[in-house]
């Protein structure tokens, strides 16, 4: 069906396209490109990129360093924009703050619809195309841009400079261009490796352990091997069952999902943890799989099951169950990928009981005990933001990617209007009391009074976090503690393909691979989960492993190459 649709797609925008290559005389629903019909006179690189993709003259002459939008204030227009996503909720533009003073700001009405991949692609194969799109930056059709976006480099050069000079990174516009060499998609939360080095990142991994036990049996170090099980052993003993009258489960990692091979805590997470090389001597991609310390901890982790430290319920508990027990404390220790999961239910164990309180701590580490290698950053970012090629007025679609993706805009996002819901203190954005206090007690009425976190489709995360948008409570030391381990690893985003044989090679891969470590945990012993292992990784070739090998090491060559390493 996907097929079909984008042909359909591809055959809709057909007369669209080629007038952007030059060799037809088919239109887009944009006026036609003659510096007739304005007043301003445009240099000649404009006046051929203009032609080429079939624009309007711009209605005034742009300066690079001054946002389009706040030079353009002689009309209104009115703007559609979709987001692809069915969970977001539609509120009308103008009613809440952030959209009002977009509104007023920005002379626009934005009419915001939103749908799934179905609504996408009916959306895309009819060729009745809204100004602006959003969509999941691991979307397919994001590759394929060029057929239903205008380049956001032409749109920029032509209409706001002041995009590409200070709002888009050059690294983030280097790594999301497509083969032609233009960039289509604004993505929101990508972060270049310098803000990452300079700390605005943070990574979501934690080894949580519940308070109250950690602190009547330790402190204790579960950074070996030895620590680990004695920890959990002493934990069992000292309280073995909960305050509701359940067997405490010493340990549990993210929940996992057999079916769709995913690992949850005990593959790339846990290899991070103990930090586990990324790549060889020779700088191609490293194994991660066969090293010989990676076995070492799934070892332990069946030793654990043995004695009853962990349970059967890791294997077949979705994420809902896993944090309906973390929130009734049933976990000493937890290990996770995304402590954000559980950041919601830190409230009630604090209203509960404070003391079972969850704090994050060192996790299992390497012989050496070297430091965790969390990945922290990604140039890819969440989700890609395009100007269509059915846009009815691509300037002031490209004054609002602008608008929304700076500063300025991200401010007004994520934290108001100074004076009004924030007040900056020392650098940092702080929430007026009454303010925080209705996002709170009330958060239906917080979104629609404030809208603030609603419009996160083009957000800078490098701004925002810098300016003190952190996870509050105490979530906070969660991520603060996990921050010290920060790595930036942009080379390895988008290793594998979306689609294609070696896709589905990846992911029957990562079927057998979860498989396997669900089965070594659960064996009876060492030389019977050892063997389980060596099994599996002697299989790999059946699921075209040395494809996979070969792709991922092209991919990462293709990624330094992007980067200008």
């Amino acid at each position: 069906m996907k097929k079909l649709l984008l042909a359909l797609f591809a055959l809709a925008l057909m007369f669209v396209i080629t007038a952007c290559g030059g060799e037809s005389d088919s239109t887009t629903n944009a006026p036609a490109p003659t510096t007739a019909d304005s007043d301003v006179l445009v240099d000649s690189e404009v006046a051929a990129l203009l032609a080429e993709w079939n624009l309007p003259a711009p209605r005034f002459t742009p300066d690079g360093d001054i946002p389009s939008w706040q030079q353009d204030q002689d009309h209104f227009v009115e703007i559609t924009w979709y987001v692809n996503f069915g969970w977001w909720s539609l509120f009308p533009f103008g009613e809440d703050l952030v959209t009002r003073v977009a509104r007023e700001e920005l002379g626009i009405n934005i009419t915001f619809l939103h749908g799934d991949d179905d609504n996408l692609n009916m959306m895309l194969a009819g060729g009745d195309l809204p100004d602006i799109i959003t969509m999941a930056g691991g979307n397919p059709l994001t590759r394929e841009a060029h057929n239903f976006a205008f380049p956001l480099d032409v749109l920029s050069q032509v209409y706001d400079p002041y995009f590409l000079n200070h709002v888009a990174p050059i690294q983030v516009v280097n790594w999301h261009s497509l083969a032609d060499g233009h960039f289509y998609g604004m993505p929101n939360d990508a972060m270049s490796e310098d803000a990452i080095v300079a700390g605005y990142a943070w990574n979501n991994a934690g080894f949580l352990v519940r308070g109250d036990i950690y602190d009547a049996i330790g402190p204790v170090d579960m950074t070996t091997p030895e620590g680990f099980l004695d920890a959990l052993r002493a934990a069992k003993e000292f309280a073995p069952e909960t305050d509701h009258g359940v067997p405490l489960v010493a340990f549990a990692g993210h929940a996992m999902d057999i079916v769709a091979g995913e690992d949850g805590a005990f593959g790339s997470l846990l290899q991070d943890f103990l930090a586990i090389p990324v790549t060889d001597a020779n700088g191609d991609w490293y194994d991660r799989d066969a090293d010989s310390e990676y076995l070492e901890w799934l070892l332990v982790f069946r030793q654990a099951m043995e004695e009853g430290l962990m349970n059967n319920d890791q294997f077949s508990d979705d994420g809902a169950l896993m944090q309906e027990r973390f929130g009734l404390g049933t976990y000493f220790a937890y290990m996770t990928p995304n402590t954000f999961d559980t950041s919601w239910i830190l409230p009630e164990i604090a209203a509960r009981n404070p003391q079972q309180m969850y704090n994050a701590i060192s996790g299992p580490r390497n012989r050496a005990g070297d430091d965790h290698t969390l990945p922290a950053g990604s140039l890819a970012g969440w989700t890609q933001t395009f100007v269509t090629l059915g846009s009815s007025d691509p300037q002031t679609a490209m004054q609002v990617i602008t608008y929304f993706a700076s500063d300025h805009g991200t401010s007004l996002a994520l934290f108001g209007v100074e004076g009004e819901t924030f007040d900056w203190v020392d650098g940092l954005a702080v929430m007026r009391p009454e303010v925080e206090e209705l996002r709170l007690t009330d958060p239906d009425q917080f979104d629609a009074e404030y809208g603030i976190g609603r419009y996160w489709m083009l957000r800078s995360l490098e701004f925002a976090n810098a300016a003190g948008n952190l996870p509050t409570g105490h979530h906070a030391t969660h991520v603060e503690f996990a921050q010290q381990f920060n790595h930036a690893r942009l080379e390895f985003s988008e290793l594998d393909p979306l689609e294609g044989q070696i896709q589905r090679d990846v992911s029957n891969l990562g079927v057998a691979r979860t498989q396997a470590i669900v089965a070594v945990i659960q064996a009876p012993d060492d030389v019977t989960a050892t063997q389980i292992w060596q099994d599996f990784l002697a299989s790999r070739a059946d699921f075209g492993f040395d494809e996979i090998t070969e792709y991922r090491n092209n991919r990462l060559q293709e990624n330094r190459q992007r980067l200008g390493q």
